[in-house]
């Protein structure tokens, strides 16, 4: 699917496959894009499914996705990329989706928009039925899921994992959508869970109920939450505080969450449609569609974005704690301080590992990964992140202290190599450091820690 428009036509959209529900594919879609409000900030991802469906898809500036089609010449614009599926489980693990979909969601939208781009209205005023095949991601089992746990209609950035998985094993309907910077009444209409960069939502509640573990497995089965169970109560009125801007995106996958936690979802907001919604601009994800192995290109449009929207944005805030079930009454949980040591040590020949959008900061200059994972982190050139002295490996370049990222001879945009360091510890650590993206103050890295095989988690 491809929802955007052309720099010719005020149309929007691109592909759209016939069968479909179209006012639940639309609203889908709607709810992503939002008018493009913030997506020169963030893209925004959505997994939205019910029995027999299900889109998948980024929003994003149009200019991540293609270097001549993003603009009419005075407006940048704004899309939405997404495959759909019919099958009622399956889809992207959320680290290759926010990895590959400049690139899976790029050759979708320069395809379906790259004929039309400067076409009349009249050739672009129905859109294209796409078409099915399999899918730009590794076709896998859906992942396992806890089934204790219990979701919240807004999600703290370190659980991201956790919905999306949830909603790629069931065909219970939900509709996510992740990054958003605060739960802002924009970001709410017709989403059931919402997943925000606010470090400030508590996080999910993981802990296994006591009476779960010592109870007989029937009786376990007892205790899940049904799929008729209440609906968690309604958010309060966004209360919006200027902060800086959040780091980085969602962390490395924890373990996920069960179908029941799906069991009631509760819809943040109205489903009205808003005036103009697509994908997320700049990156166009393709559609699932048909069965397991067939998916068909969907979505992906370019929309001029519109500063004016900026104002009625939801600016970054530090929002209240949410409610939480009185059942299992949640408690933020501390993300671990220091560096997380694995049992296999990670290699360079690791170092192209997926990110995962996010990171966690502990005291000193050690920065969090897990399962072999690095994860991606945006540092202010002047923090004090990356002390050390370089290494002996071959893949090391300079044989100098790098004080913080700025002073890494590989800031600059779309460089890839990697630099290692040693970073002074007890025992010293060995860290490459990967230059992924260099915006005006900040230099977005990819981090990787290496431990001596003998620790363990």
């Amino acid at each position: 699917m491809v929802y955007g428009r052309t720099a010719g036509a005020d149309v929007w959209w691109r592909v759209r496959p016939p069968g479909i529900d179209r006012e639940w594919l639309e609203s889908a879609v709607y709810a992503v894009i939002a008018d493009g409000r913030q997506l020169q900030e963030n893209s925004r991802f959505l997994i939205t499914v019910r029995p027999g469906a299900r889109l998948v898809g980024v929003a994003c500036q149009a200019a991540e996705l293609s270097k001549s089609m993003h603009s009419d010449g005075t407006r940048e614009m704004y899309c939405f990329v997404g495959w759909f599926s019919a099958a009622d489980t399956g889809g992207p693990e959320l680290p290759d989706l926010y990895e590959s979909y400049p690139r899976w969601a790029g050759a979708t939208y320069e395809h379906y928009m790259r004929p039309v781009w400067n076409a009349p209205v009249s050739q672009v005023r129905r859109p294209h039925p796409g078409q099915a095949g399999p899918p730009p991601w590794p076709v896998t089992a859906p992942p396992a899921v806890e089934r204790h746990i219990v979701l919240q209609p807004v999600i703290h950035l370190d659980d991201w994992d956790i919905v999306w998985n949830h909603a790629l094993a069931a065909s219970t309907p939900a509709r996510v959508v992740l990054g958003w910077k605060t739960a802002g009444r924009f970001g709410r209409e017709g989403v059931t869970h919402l997943g925000v960069l606010d470090r400030d939502v508590p996080r999910l509640d993981r802990r296994v109920p006591h009476r779960d573990r010592e109870a007989p497995r029937a009786d376990r089965e007892a205790l899940i939450p049904s799929l008729d169970a209440p609906a968690p109560p309604p958010l309060p009125p966004p209360v919006p505080v200027p902060v800086p801007r959040p780091v980085g995106a969602s962390p490395p996958a924890p373990t996920l969450v069960r179908d029941a936690a799906f069991a009631a979802p509760h819809t943040v907001g109205g489903t009205g449609r808003p005036r103009r919604t697509s994908t997320p601009s700049s990156r166009a994800t393709p559609i699932l569609l048909g069965g397991a192995g067939a998916f068909l290109v969907l979505i992906a449009g370019a929309a001029v974005f519109l500063r004016a929207f900026d104002g009625a944005a939801p600016t970054p805030s530090p929002t209240r704690p949410f409610p939480t079930p009185a059942a299992t009454p949640a408690t933020p949980v501390s993300p671990p301080s220091g560096t997380l040591v694995v049992a296999m040590p990670l290699t360079l020949g690791q170092s192209d590992r997926k990110p995962v959008p996010g990171f966690e900061a502990g005291r000193g200059p050690w920065l969090r990964y897990s399962q072999g994972r690095g994860v991606s982190v945006e540092l202010a050139p002047r923090t004090p992140a990356l002390i050390g002295r370089a290494g002996t490996l071959p893949e090391c370049k300079k044989d100098v202290g790098y004080r913080h990222p700025a002073d890494l001879p590989h800031v600059a945009v779309g460089v890839a190599d990697v630099t290692c360091v040693i970073v002074p510890g007890k025992p010293d650590r060995l860290a490459a450091i990967r230059v992924n993206k260099q915006a005006r103050d900040t230099a977005q890295v990819t981090v990787y820690v290496w431990e001596p095989a003998k620790e363990t988690d």
